[in-house]
């Protein structure tokens, strides 16, 4: 990964490289990808488990007749689901290749409520279209410097899209 311009994010390093975009915990540039594989798919296991375990609990206690605990644990059962509903685009890989990027998005963070982040649009390896959110540095760990700066290597290398 010769060549490439590293920033700070939420939990370890984005290195910019000419070919591709790698995610890794150690700001050395040749620092191995752990995996590029996307690993939100166990998060989905859980959460579609959680849904189909409150959901059936749910139909328990309507069966029951407590119509006060069914609404409870439907509501709760459809909240997981409706999670995996939204989510089923978002990606957590390692690597994106810089040929397969359709846009990347800047979102402004609200101070000490929400961070900064990149949105990254891209082609995957099966030809889907993913999203992979690339977080920033908090309020709390120096954040508005390491945005400025993270926000110009995404300019000079041009892969900033639109900025809000």
């Amino acid at each position: 990964m010769s060549n490439s311009q590293t920033f700070r994010t939420k939990t370890g390093y984005c290195h910019i490289c000419e070919d591709k975009i790698v995610l890794s915990r150690e700001k050395d540039s040749n620092a191995t990808i752990e995996s590029s594989k996307n690993r939100i798919g166990l998060t989905f296991l859980f959460y579609g488990l959680l849904s189909v375990f409150m959901l059936y609990h749910s139909y328990d206690r309507y069966v029951s007749g407590h119509i006060g605990e069914f609404a409870y644990y439907g509501t709760m059962g459809l909240i997981p689901l409706i999670l995996i509903i939204t989510s089923r685009n978002l990606s957590s890989t390692n690597l994106i290749w810089r040929n397969s990027i359709k846009k990347i998005e800047y979102r402004s963070g609200t101070k000490f409520v929400t961070r900064s982040r990149f949105l990254v649009t891209f082609e995957d390896e099966k030809g889907q279209i993913k999203k992979r959110f690339i977080f920033l540095p908090g309020s709390l760990s120096n954040g508005e410097s390491a945005t400025a700066e993270a926000l110009e290597i995404m300019k000079e290398e041009k892969l900033v899209q639109s900025m809000d």
